[in-house]
């Protein structure tokens, strides 16, 4: 009976500390590590995540973006001249957002105004999608 009992949890002991091990490797991770897809979180350096950054949203790219500002705004501009009557007279980036001021060749109430800044940024965002857009119409 004592053999019994004595290998049962002698057993029972193996059983626990086996499990136990592969639980600790699951907590102990490394900084290189891949952070879980689901987390859908942005990293500067391999497995560390990006906290409160001041440059734009970039979606599977690498590297800094500060160097892409120039030609952004030429893509800004050129999305929003395509509209009809529409001539961008400034972009102003500043890290996430973007203000974009165009003069359009018409007198618009508000009502036409909303529309017409409601399409231009659709026409930006279609072509950019690191900014939030702000579009003065005027």
């Amino acid at each position: 009976m004592k053999y019994i009992l004595i290998s049962s949890v002698f057993s029972l002991l193996l059983l626990t500390a086996a499990c136990g091990a592969n639980y600790g490797e699951l907590l102990q991770r490394e900084p290189t590590d891949q952070p879980s897809p689901s987390l859908n979180q942005k990293t500067t350096d391999e497995g560390y995540v990006q906290i409160d950054s001041k440059e734009p949203r970039v979606i599977d790219e690498s590297g800094d973006s500060f160097n892409k500002r120039e030609k952004d705004k030429q893509i800004i501009i050129q999305a929003a001249e395509k509209m009809p009557y529409v001539t961008v007279t400034n972009v102003e980036i500043d890290g996430p957002n973007a203000v974009v001021t165009v003069l359009v060749d018409s007198e618009l109430n508000d009502d036409e105004r909303k529309a017409w800044e409601e399409n231009i940024i659709s026409a930006i965002e279609s072509v950019t999608q690191r900014y939030n857009i702000k579009v003065i119409v005027k």
